[in-house]
């Protein structure tokens, strides 16, 4: 009986912390957007030549959200 329930145990705190690591990656990468936007439009220059030639590199930081997302759904 108590092996169950350590299996059960286990398997719950495998899936509550990919959870809490999944939301972290996500808030981590929102606010490393936030931040590297800042960055870009605060230098005027910089931020019109992303715009111009690289509107990608913008969004680059997300990337670290899309990562949460994969976490937390497992695959």
């Amino acid at each position: 009986m108590t092996i169950i329930a350590a299996i059960i145990a286990l398997i719950l705190c495998i899936v509550f912390f990919r959870w809490i690591i999944g939301i972290a990656l996500i808030i981590f990468g929102i606010c490393l957007e936030i931040s590297w936007l800042g960055i870009c439009f605060g230098s005027i220059i910089l931020g019109i030549v992303l715009l111009l030639f690289a509107p990608h590199v913008l969004l680059l930081p997300l990337a670290i959200s899309g990562l949460g997302i994969e976490v937390i759904k497992g695959e």
